[in-house]
């Protein structure tokens, strides 16, 4: 679905089904984690319009929503409120990784956080 190193600035709402996140290639690959229905990935690049940080390959059969920077702009002329709100739960789960993979780093976690599976409109705490 996404390759490291692309250059796309969009990100997507996992509507079904289950993806990977890898890093690394080849013997090197690694699996961070796994992100499950309801979630996104891709919200990195959306925000710093930086080549894709990761690949994200399908684990089971599933669909997303690709939002484009473009369409995220539309949203927020026509319904602001929705924009923000969208907005918000992107910087929070986007935080609440980063803070998961923090503390994975120090210690033992499975693959399968529930970080990974926080979905967006949810107000889950970090």
């Amino acid at each position: 679905m996404i390759r490291i190193g692309d250059k796309d600035d969009s990100f997507y709402i996992l509507t079904s089904g289950d993806v990977d996140v890898i890093v690394g290639a080849g013997d090197a690959e690694t699996v961070l984690a796994t992100i499950s229905e309801g979630s996104v990935f891709g919200e990195i690049a959306f925000f710093d319009r930086q080549p894709r940080s990761a690949t994200i390959r399908a684990k089971t059969q599933g669909a997303a929503v690709r939002v484009t920077r473009e369409t995220f702009d539309n949203l927020a002329a026509w319904e602001p409120n929705i924009a923000r709100q969208m907005l918000y739960d992107l910087g929070r789960i986007l935080a609440m990784r980063l803070r998961w993979r923090a503390s994975a780093s120090t210690s033992s976690r499975a693959h399968r956080s529930p970080l990974f599976t926080a979905r967006t409109g949810s107000r889950e705490s970090s």
